[in-house]
C-alpha cells in the first residue's frame, strides 16, 4: 500500500503533464478528432421569430467547422430559420463521428410581453449551484431565454467559482430582467479524515478511473499525504472510496457530478473502502462495511492540475463500530487505471471498456496502488 506515493505523488502532475504532450504531438500530426460534442444557442424559439445557431466542438473544445448538420434527417446549415412547429433532432456528423440533441419550435400565440427571473437562491458560497427560473406576464415557465452574469454568458444551472456581487440577466427577445445574486466565498475546508475522532491529515487528491463495464463507471477518489521525493516517498495517510457513476458518453467519459453516494449494489453507489494512517496503520474493512456514504459537493475538470478542484466528505461505519469520517477541498489529479496495472500514468479520458469481474479484482487485489 505505501509504494502509492511512487505512482500518485509524482503521477498526479505527470498525468496532465503527458496529457499535454499528447496534445502538442495530435496537433503537430493534425489533431485528430476522436470525440465532437453539439451545442445549440438555445432550446426552443417561437415560429418566425428567431433562429438556431449550432456549434460543433472536439474533445479538446477546438470548434469543427466543417461537421455536416440535419435536423430530422434532412441537412441545414447554421444558423438555422425552421418554417414549421415541431420538436427537430438535430445531428452533426464528422467522418463516422455523431453527436445528436433537440430543439423546439413554438407556435406563435400566447405572446409573452413580460418576463419575470428568480434565482433559487440570492446568496450561495463559491462552487455552490443557483437554478434560475423565467416566467412570463402570467407566470407560465419560459423556455428560451439566454442568461448572463455581470455581462459573461453563463448556462443554467450555474456554479459560481469566484465570490462577488453579480447582476443576472435573462434576455427573451426583446425582453430583458435582472435579479442580483451574492456569491461568498467557500469557508475552507480542513483536508483531514478521522479514525474514532483521532484526526489524520491529508494534502493530495486523485480521482483514479478503473474502467467501463456496461454504462457503469469504476472509481477511486484517493486522498494522501506523504514524506520525502520520489523512491524516498512514503505515504503517512491515505483514504480511498471506491464508487460507481454512470456513463452515457460512447467515447468520452462522464466524469462524477455533485451528488450523495450510497453503499450498495446500486449505481451510483459506493463499493469499498482502504485507511491507512500513521504509515503502518491499515483498517481492515473487507466485507465489515456497514455505511459508506460520499457527497461530492463541487467538482470541475480542467487541463491542469492545478485548476481542477473538488470537494468532498464521506463517513465510513464498520460492523466492528469502527467510524471513519473525512473530507478534502483541493485540488485533483486524474489518473486512468483501466488497463495496464502498476505505476499507470495514462491520462486518457476516453471510455475504456472493461469486465466488470477484472474491475473488482483490481479493487480487491488493490493493484492499481502497486
Amino acid at each position: 500500500m505505501k509504494k502509492i506515493i511512487c505512482f500518485l505523488a509524482l503521477a498526479a502532475t505527470a498525468a496532465f503533464t503527458s496529457c499535454s504532450n499528447d496534445d502538442d504531438s495530435g496537433n503537430n500530426s493534425g489533431n485528430e478528432v476522436t470525440a465532437i460534442d453539439l451545442t445549440s444557442s438555445t432550446e426552443s424559439i417561437v415560429l418566425g421569430e428567431g433562429s438556431f445557431t449550432f456549434t460543433v466542438k472536439d474533445q479538446n473544445g477546438n470548434t469543427v467547422t466543417d461537421a455536416t448538420l440535419t435536423a430530422n434527417q434532412t441537412a441545414i446549415t447554421s444558423p438555422w430559420t425552421p418554417e414549421a412547429i415541431g420538436t427537430y433532432t438535430i445531428k452533426a456528423t464528422y467522418g463516422q463521428l455523431t453527436d445528436e440533441l433537440t430543439v423546439t419550435v413554438n407556435e406563435q400565440g400566447n405572446t409573452v410581453t413580460a418576463i419575470n427571473l428568480t434565482a433559487s437562491a440570492e446568496s450561495v458560497e463559491a462552487g455552490t449551484a443557483v437554478t434560475f427560473t423565467v416566467t412570463d406576464q402570467d407566470n407560465a415557465v419560459v423556455t428560451g431565454a439566454t442568461l448572463t452574469a455581470n455581462d459573461t454568458p453563463i448556462t443554467n444551472p450555474w456554479t459560481p467559482e469566484t465570490s462577488g456581487e453579480y447582476v443576472i440577466v435573462a434576455t427573451l427577445g426583446e425582453l430583458t430582467v435582472a435579479i442580483n445574486v451574492t456569491v461568498t466565498d467557500a469557508p475552507q475546508t480542513e483536508n483531514i479524515f478521522t479514525v474514532n475522532g483521532t484526526e489524520y491529515q491529508t494534502t493530495n487528491n486523485v480521482l483514479i478511473y478503473f474502467g467501463t463495464d456496461a454504462g457503469v463507471n469504476y472509481w477511486v477518489l484517493a486522498s494522501y499525504s506523504s514524506t520525502g521525493e520520489g523512491e524516498e516517498a512514503e505515504v503517512i495517510n491515505e483514504s480511498d472510496i471506491i464508487f460507481t457513476s454512470l456513463q452515457t458518453n460512447e467515447t468520452t467519459l462522464d466524469f462524477p457530478t455533485p451528488q450523495t453516494i450510497t453503499f450498495g449494489e446500486q449505481n451510483p453507489g459506493t463499493k469499498d473502502a482502504s485507511i491507512i494512517f500513521d504509515t503502518t496503520n491499515e483498517l481492515e474493512i473487507t466485507d465489515e462495511i456497514s455505511s459508506l456514504n460520499l457527497t461530492i459537493n463541487s467538482i470541475t475538470l480542467a487541463e491542469t492540475v492545478e485548476e481542477q478542484f473538488i470537494n468532498y466528505d464521506y463517513s465510513l461505519e464498520l460492523n466492528n463500530g469502527t467510524t471513519v469520517e473525512g473530507t478534502f477541498n483541493g485540488n485533483w489529479g486524474f489518473l486512468n487505471a483501466s488497463q495496464t496495472a502498476g505505476r499507470n500514468s495514462n491520462s486518457s479520458k476516453q471510455v475504456i471498456k472493461v469486465s466488470k469481474s477484472q474491475i473488482l479484482q483490481k479493487i480487491k487485489s488493490k493493484t492499481y496502488l502497486k
